[in-house]
């Protein structure tokens, strides 16, 4: 789920703990924000904006180690407008279950008291 390299890169670079934590609070605040607008995107069908922002939301996740939620995301980078039909809610179910689920894991590893 989490690639512990990275994590462990991000974790000697960053000054403090509370920047890491700031990191989370931004990831949960931006992962919200962004699969809203991706769920609207689908409802549109707006194949265009779809795509860039998964690929904003596929950057924030790598730079945190999140590779699954990565992957997830990557996936629906490259749907096609046939598959946003289909498949387009589903993904986002998942996506938006993957992200909460690499939340945890990290706030986990990062001794966050949100973890419940």
């Amino acid at each position: 789920m989490i690639d512990s390299t990275i994590l462990a890169e991000l974790t000697d670079l960053a000054p403090d703990h509370a920047f890491l934590l700031r990191l989370l609070d931004k990831l949960e605040l931006d992962g919200a924000q962004l699969i809203s607008e991706m769920r609207d995107a689908v409802s549109d069908r707006n194949i265009e904006q779809l795509k860039a922002l998964a690929h904003a939301f596929k950057g924030s996740v790598a730079i945190l180690g999140l590779a699954q939620l990565h992957t997830q995301i990557q996936q629906l980078e490259g749907i096609s407008l046939e598959q946003i039909e289909v498949e387009g809610k589903q993904r986002l179910v998942s996506i938006e279950k993957a992200l909460e689920e690499a939340k945890q894991a990290l706030f986990r590893e990062f001794g966050n008291p949100k973890v419940v």
